[in-house]
């Protein structure tokens, strides 16, 4: 039974793009081609430098979060939203899974492409979301950045940024777990 995707985006780009995205309205984001450089948050810890990838959008609370921040980390990127009833499907399995591997130096960001900040917040809520969810609007749109074109897409990034894998459609939770392992258990030399 094949996976249902939803496609949201009529571009040809397969690969990240190079350009800065140019933001008037003070939103943030960071080509996925740059690297971050050395920065010191307001607690005075050193963010990673050289994370490949890197992305800056604002949480539910408006904080700031850099894709950055997970280095050190085997990353599952997941590009989402409310609307798409295979991303909604997924979600719970996210859940589970995030809770079995969130000591073990697996880290889940959630990047939503609603428009909507009241029914994503709403949504959050209701499912219980735990891990960290960004949103991504048309007007910062790093999805662009990425290629997206269906949701729900997912990434798996290791601790420098760098992509060891992808997919798009809904991705069954044998499979999530089965990815992480195997991405945990790799030989890093």
């Amino acid at each position: 039974m094949g996976a249902a995707i939803f496609q949201i985006l009529k571009n040809n780009l397969t690969q990240p793009t190079t350009e800065n995205t140019d933001i008037t309205n003070g939103e943030t984001a960071t080509s996925v081609n740059e690297s971050a450089t050395n920065e010191t948050d307001q607690t005075g810890n050193t963010k990673a430098t050289n994370y490949n990838n890197d992305f800056t959008l604002e949480d539910l609370n408006g904080k700031e979060v850099s894709l950055s921040d997970f280095a050190g980390s085997i990353v599952v990127l997941n590009f989402w939203a409310t609307w798409c009833p295979p991303c909604k499907a997924e979600i719970p399995d996210f859940i589970e899974v995030f809770n079995s591997y969130k000591d073990k130096g697996v880290s889940f960001l959630g990047v939503s492409l609603d428009e909507d900040f009241n029914e994503l917040v709403d949504f959050v809520s209701e499912y219980k979301i735990n891990y960290t969810i960004v949103r991504d609007t048309s007007s910062v749109n790093v999805a662009n950045d990425w290629g997206i074109e269906a949701i729900p897409t997912t990434f798996f990034l290791d601790e420098e940024g760098n992509v060891l894998d992808s997919v798009v459609g809904q991705m069954p939770k044998d499979n999530l777990i089965s990815k992480i392992e195997a991405f945990l258990s790799r030989d890093r030399t």
